[in-house]
């Protein structure tokens, strides 16, 4: 498995029993979005928590991707 994955998941502390069997849809999507996503839904977990309501696999989802900070993508 994938640290940061694990990290975002223990971040988010979904509600299994609201949500059963999201671990591993969540993480195919966790792998199809770019290493920015990944770094950015990971900080934004930590800092302000995770909303409860959604389910990980959607959040994952539909998170936006982030605008690179300068005119050639690097960060």
């Amino acid at each position: 498995m994938d640290k940061d994955f694990n990290e975002f998941w223990n971040a988010y502390q979904p509600d299994e029993n609201r949500f059963p069997r999201r671990r591993a849809a969540t993480f195919r999507a966790w792998n199809e979005r770019t290493p920015a996503a990944r770094k950015a839904m990971l900080a934004k977990v930590k800092a302000e928590g995770a909303p409860k309501w959604k389910n990980p696999y959607f959040y994952v989802a539909d998170f936006p991707e982030p605008e690179p900070y300068n005119w050639n993508g690097d960060p």
